[in-house]
């Protein structure tokens, strides 16, 4: 939320910690088994970095299913106008995706 010129800033009050109870998660608590997952950011043809500027203008996408280079199945390429934050080189990024239908 903006503020208007010459409008002061709420504070958020401060709470008092209750007496007898430590803060934190409770004992026992389960934690949340997470996959990790490798993603190859696109890189630069000319020079090899993946530095890029953010995407810019609308994005074309291609309903059609395949085998991506990787060998991983997709249903869907989308094509996004960046360029190259290194050495300036516009380029299209190709993004094979396998989105839920």
């Amino acid at each position: 939320m903006k503020r208007l010129k010459g409008e002061k800033m709420k504070r958020r009050k401060r709470t008092k910690p209750v007496p007898g109870r430590r803060p934190g998660r409770p004992k026992g608590s389960k934690n949340k088994t997470r996959q990790t997952v490798a993603v190859v950011p696109p890189r630069c043809k000319k020079c090899g970095s993946t530095g890029r500027t953010p995407y810019k203008g609308h994005r074309r996408v291609m309903q059609r299913k395949g085998t991506a280079p990787d060998g991983k199945p997709y249903n869907r390429i989308t094509w996004r106008d960046t360029k190259c934050l290194d050495c300036n080189q516009v380029r299209v990024d190709l993004i094979y995706e396998n989105v839920p239908e």
